[in-house]
């Protein structure tokens, strides 16, 4: 038997959402197409984005790692996107200057998609940080200051 949990649509707070595996598949399709869980969700066909979270939470019918796969699939498309981005050519201005306007627009669109690739899937679009040490000498030693 499904769970039911509230909704969180704004004046219908007695709302009782149902999972329903057909309307997850929807969601994960139109995630791995780049479609953000917000956008989803303000559909009025759709369930709310704090249904969808909880059901990804409880993971109703193994439902978690279909999203967490369309995710992956997400951030993988915002990666290739980034290099779509970067090879466009900006529109130049009436006296043959570079729009500036637009090039902080497509620097902000670059940033963004980075940041939640980054975000989705550290491991493969994250920043690596590696520390090295001499073993030699007895290991590495970390030291932290925390003020006065």
């Amino acid at each position: 038997m499904s769970e039911m949990i509230p909704s969180n649509r704004p004046g219908k707070q007695r709302e009782i959402v149902r999972y329903a595996p057909e309307l997850m598949a929807v969601i994960c399709e139109r995630i791995s197409r780049g479609e953000s869980l917000r956008t989803i969700c303000s559909d009025k066909t759709m369930p709310s984005e704090a249904a969808v979270r909880y059901w990804v939470s409880q993971d109703h019918e193994g439902c978690a790692a279909g999203f967490e796969a369309a995710r992956a699939v997400q951030a993988h498309r915002f990666a290739e996107e980034l290099m779509a981005l970067c090879d466009e050519v900006p529109p130049m201005l009436e006296d043959g200057r570079v729009d500036q306007g637009w090039v902080t627009w497509q620097k902000m669109r670059i940033d963004t998609r980075k940041w939640t690739a980054s975000r989705i899937l550290p491991k493969e679009y994250g920043e690596h940080v590696a520390l090295k040490g001499d073993t030699a000498g007895g290991g590495l030693n970390i030291r932290i200051d925390l003020g006065p």
